[in-house]
């Protein structure tokens, strides 16, 4: 049962984890019985109370309390399973061993229909080899105010107008449809159709230096119509 000493006692769980039942029952003005019926309501509610006896023991708030109330939007979800795709698929075992699983669950725990937009997308990431130190070395950072125009054209399929730093570095503006991210780790390019160019090319994130999303949508396009040696060289997540 809510009630407004619980909620307090709450309020002073999240405010640091070293209490103890005497500790609370002071800051509450109740009796130390009172807030050991307070705790096993708590735990009856579900709530992650964690309690230990002896020196440095004490009650607090386990870390996972509030994640059940997490809420994530449409774009964040398909952006945090991608996300989890990719280092899955890149990263070392020792932090990715559980990856696969906690993805899973988190799919699971979709809609139908956004289980298969997270489908379509892994289609539309593709993964390589690893960047040669050479390229390694000379690739910049993603401003991140290009990053999230670049992300929101991907995800809505709608063209995307930026300006681009080639190699020799001449800067041109062009609109382009993103079909498709390729990731030779840590290195980003998209592969895009330039309708300035009508033709298929690649560009790499690092060098575009401004970027805005056009209200045109576009039909994807076979990546290896863009790309024809594209299974050569990269695999889908």
């Amino acid at each position: 049962m809510r009630s407004e000493t619980g909620e307090r006692a709450l309020g002073l769980l999240r405010s640091r984890d070293d209490w103890t039942a005497p500790s609370l029952a002071h800051e509450l003005g109740v009796s130390v019985r009172t807030v050991h019926r307070l705790l096993a309501e708590f735990k009856e509610r579900g709530l992650p109370i964690e309690a230990s006896r002896g020196a440095g023991g004490g009650i607090r708030l386990g870390w996972t309390y509030g994640l059940d109330g997490l809420r994530l939007g449409h774009r964040d979800t398909l952006q945090v399973l991608l996300a989890l795709a990719v280092a899955e698929r890149v990263g070392g075992p020792l932090m990715t061993a559980r990856l696969p699983a906690v993805r899973q669950r988190l799919g699971l725990a979709l809609p139908q229909q956004q289980r298969s937009a997270v489908s379509r997308l892994r289609r539309r990431v593709l993964v390589g080899a690893s960047a040669s130190p050479a390229v390694a070395s000379k690739y910049g950072s993603i401003k991140p105010s290009i990053a999230v125009r670049i992300q929101e054209a991907f995800l809505a399929q709608r063209a995307l107008r930026i300006a681009y730093r080639d190699g020799s570095g001449a800067t041109s503006a062009r609109k382009v449809e993103p079909h498709y991210l390729l990731f030779n780790p840590p290195c980003w390019y998209l592969l895009a159709w330039d309708s300035g160019k009508d033709a298929a090319r690649h560009f790499r994130l690092d060098r575009l230096t401004d970027a805005g999303v056009a209200e045109e949508p576009f039909t994807l396009r076979p990546s290896k119509q863009l790309m024809p040696d594209v299974d050569t060289f990269f695999d889908g997540l």
